[in-house]
């Protein structure tokens, strides 16, 4: 017992020697002190402090809701699926990208900043959308003329893949003046007041073989 009463003196009295440790802090200290246990870490510029203000009068700490770049990024890459699911449809799309050089993409992870190159699968669905791809494609017939001499007129629209910076990879059919139809692949930038052509060209054998392949697997 006496042991007992010496251990629970000791205790008091270590907690009275911190109590009096801690009033001996200076003023300056304290009021910071309790600022941040109010406030939180004062690391915003005035107007985050306003709006973080405002959040915690309704019991929302903002500190809290932020997220990391590292959050951030790992969201927009997951977008809600497992890391093996997202692996998997990211994979898909990069090759799909690298294979076709951007004009056969049908795999879109969804909407992330790392998703550039967005396939438009219902353009057609899209009148005024639609319409802007036969003008981009009459001139890049135009464009191939003026490089290989050859008249071309295109028949329809058969794929577009556009990207965030405004350029729309696009695949169309196209037919000589004996009848003979051909596929063309182009790479137009829309500037708003017109449409710069970058690229136009037949598209390569090699890939017309893929598509074929393609479509005997399905």
């Amino acid at each position: 017992m006496a042991a007992a009463a010496s251990t629970a003196d000791e205790i008091e009295l270590k907690l009275s020697s911190e109590e009096e440790e801690h009033s001996e802090e200076q003023p300056d200290m304290k009021k910071q002190k309790l600022e941040e246990e109010e406030h939180g870490d004062n690391d915003w510029t005035d107007e985050e402090e306003d709006f973080s203000e405002m959040l915690r009068r309704r019991g929302i700490t903002l500190k809290e809701n932020r997220k990391t770049i590292e959050e951030e990024d790992e969201e927009d890459y997951l977008l809600g699926r497992t890391e093996e699911e997202a692996n998997e449809i990211w994979g898909k799309y990069k090759k799909q990208i690298q294979e076709s050089e951007g004009f056969d993409v049908d795999v879109f992870p969804g909407s992330s900043p790392y998703a550039i190159y967005v396939p438009y699968h219902y353009f057609k669905e899209d009148p005024k959308f639609y319409n802007e791809l036969k003008v981009m494609a009459r001139e890049a017939l135009k464009f191939y003329h003026d490089q290989h001499d050859e008249s071309y007129e295109l028949e329809d629209v058969e794929k577009v893949v556009g990207t965030t910076s405004r350029l729309y990879f696009i695949t169309f059919k196209a037919k000589d003046a004996d009848g003979a139809a051909k596929i063309f692949q182009a790479i137009a930038f829309n500037e708003f007041i017109k449409y710069t052509i970058q690229l136009c060209r037949i598209k390569p054998i090699d890939k017309l073989v893929q598509d074929k392949e393609s479509l005997e697997k399905q």
